[in-house]
């Protein structure tokens, strides 16, 4: 499974997150480490902007309790907190 969501910083800027490589530490619970990757615009030419760059931000761990409802558990960076119901 791979777990990816986008959020706004402090900045006000665009940041993203993906949960990889998780593991499965119950029947319904990933956990695993959490990476910040930031770039150029996605329409834009890699020459022209900033590098890719890829970070382990922190940890984070997603419980289901049903198929299609769960709960994202994350510390990141200087954040950390729960977000409850997290629906695809």
């Amino acid at each position: 499974m791979f777990a990816v969501w986008a959020v706004y910083g402090p900045d006000n800027q665009p940041v993203w997150y993906t949960l990889q490589p998780g593991n499965w530490t119950a029947y319904n619970r990933l956990s695993g480490p959490v990476y910040r990757t930031t770039g150029p615009y996605v329409g834009g030419r890699y020459s022209d902007g900033p590098p890719v760059v890829e970070r382990q931000a922190g940890t984070a761990t997603l419980t289901f309790t049903d198929p299609v409802t769960g709960t994202l558990q994350f510390s990141l960076d200087n954040a950390s907190g729960t977000k409850a119901p997290c629906v695809p």
